[in-house]
């Protein structure tokens, strides 16, 4: 359902939709531990969350984001991941 309604967000151009649509399917893939996917997804809604200027969903997408790259053993990544989110404009 997430990936439908993914691609009905990219049909319509919908950043917002598209943002929310990659962070769900981030964080259904960390919970299935498929890493390598679910970080896939939260860079991607990382990225149009600071396209669209959304602190909620920048928030939201690098906290799922870092805690996946501590399950990869990245901690070094996670950190900063954590400290570009939470800098101040």
């Amino acid at each position: 359902m997430v990936q439908a309604g993914l691609a009905l967000a990219e049909q319509f151009e919908h950043q917002q939709w598209m943002t929310f649509g990659h962070e769900e399917l981030g964080v259904l893939y960390l919970d299935l531990l498929a890493l390598p996917e679910a970080s896939q997804h939260l860079e991607q809604a990382q990225a149009l969350a600071q396209e669209i200027g959304s602190w909620h969903w920048l928030h939201a997408a690098s906290g799922f984001l870092a805690t996946t790259y501590v399950l990869r053993q990245d901690l070094t990544r996670a950190e900063s991941i954590l400290d570009a989110a939470l800098a101040p404009d």
